[in-house]
């Protein structure tokens, strides 16, 4: 649409005081040298968002499919904003022909004030989440993956997704977060109960990971992992096993736990409840199941 703009953007080595202003405040999402640069996949994932956030409602309602040349659009403008270093208002007022067919000028200003004003929030967050991805050495589940992948900003509810699965990765790793986030953090009291849960190998005998060994804590019903894949699949997959439930009482499940991180039936008994309420609370797929 404005291949010509960029041609006749001023030079980079003359940045506008107001974009460094809009842009390069944020350190995060600046590189070593201390400039802010936007790869490729980043700017598709933003305009992606963009559309979801400002115009897939309508378009829906309109009966109408121009999620393909609106998110063109946006990327067009952004890179002006980016590449080109020109200021919204010029943008605006400038170049409103060049977008009249997809977007009205209302549009084009709503772009520009995502990009400066939201966006960053938003890029931050999945930047977070793909460091956990990469830091944590273990089989994720299938349903974490897709949340880490920037596929997720196919959906319109890809922030929320990307909050939901960075509240996962804490409440699974609490001793990670300190080193993961950047920030130090003191474990809580739930940290500690659920590091003591994974170092009982709660999560092997919850069904939750593979396992040899007896999975005696099913005798509290079904795994989160397994709640999570009835409510994704709108059905009931899995089911609490009976079975368990008459050979063995939670108080005997208690005893067979009992070990020198967890002493007594009543502290056994408190680790699986805190344990399990985080998973299920934490687990994405429920979240948003509650939500709607």
């Amino acid at each position: 649409l404005v291949a010509s703009a960029s041609a006749e953007s001023p030079e980079t080595s003359d940045v506008p005081e107001r974009w460094l202003e809009a842009y390069a405040s944020v350190p995060e999402l600046l590189d070593r040298d201390g400039y802010r640069r936007w790869s490729e996949n980043e700017e598709e994932c933003e305009a992606k968002w963009i559309y979801h956030q400002a115009f897939a409602e309508d378009d829906l309602k309109a009966g109408e499919d121009k999620r393909e040349v609106k998110v063109g659009a946006i990327r067009e403008i952004l890179s002006m904003l980016h590449v080109g270093k020109y200021e919204p208002v010029v943008v605006v007022t400038q170049f409103e022909y060049a977008f009249a067919r997809v977007l009205w000028k209302n549009d084009i200003w709503e772009v520009c004030r995502l990009d400066q004003q939201e966006w960053p929030r938003v890029w931050m967050k999945f930047k977070r989440l793909q460091h956990w991805h990469d830091s944590v050495n273990e089989q994720l589940p299938p349903h974490i993956l897709t949340r880490c992948d920037p596929r997720v900003f196919d959906h319109d509810d890809a922030e929320l997704s990307i909050k939901d699965t960075l509240d996962w990765f804490c409440a699974m790793w609490p001793e990670r977060v300190a080193v993961v986030e950047g920030v130090p953090k003191a474990l809580t009291s739930d940290g500690k109960r659920i590091l003591n849960a994974k170092a009982a190998k709660f999560d092997e005998r919850l069904g939750f990971k593979d396992s040899f060994e007896q999975m005696t804590l099913q005798v509290f019903g079904i795994s989160p992992k397994e709640l999570g894949d009835n409510v994704e699949n709108g059905k009931q997959i899995f089911r609490p096993n009976n079975d368990l439930e008459e050979n063995a009482a939670p108080a005997e499940v208690y005893e067979v736990h009992r070990s020198e991180t967890m002493r007594t039936v009543e502290e056994v008994e408190d680790t699986i409840r805190v344990y399990l309420a985080k998973l299920i609370s934490t687990e994405p797929r429920v979240r948003n199941y509650v939500r709607k």
